[in-house]
């Protein structure tokens, strides 16, 4: 399952973050709430594959929005708090 979409256009960025099976549900939340979170606070589009082992969240955007997602998205994968980004 992909959670997500959109491609990369002039002057977008692009990145990809590895996300061990059993933390994507804390980078996605419940009902998708931290997910959303992190586009809304950074600014980039997030896109998780659950398809693949690990799991594949590709991060798109502006370079700058791009690189604090990945910093967050790598955090909550680290097992850092979600309560910033849950509504």
């Amino acid at each position: 399952r992909v959670v997500g979409g959109g491609g990369v256009g002039p002057g977008q960025a692009r990145r990809e973050v590895r996300c061990p099976k059993e933390m994507v549900g804390r980078v996605i939340g419940r009902g998708g709430e931290t997910v959303k979170g992190l586009q809304a606070t950074t600014g980039a589009r997030i896109q998780i594959d659950q398809t693949s082992t690990p799991c594949v969240v590709t991060i798109t955007g502006n370079p700058r929005c791009v690189e604090a997602a990945a910093r967050a998205v790598a955090d909550v994968v680290r097992g850092g708090s979600t309560a910033a980004y849950s509504t």
